[in-house]
């Protein structure tokens, strides 16, 4: 697993360890994430123009 993530895990599309034993907790966990960086990637995007 710390292989894959290491090798994949690039700034333009992140990996996230989102922990499973609560399934609301972890659907939360990444949405929010995603939000997260869904806002950091267009603020970027934002700028170069």
């Amino acid at each position: 697993m710390n292989e894959i993530l290491d090798r994949k895990n690039v700034d333009y599309v992140p990996w996230i360890i989102v922990p499973g034993n609560d399934k609301k907790y972890a659907r939360i966990m990444v949405i929010k994430s995603y939000l997260d960086h869904a806002k950091k990637r267009f603020e970027e995007l934002k700028k170069k123009k």
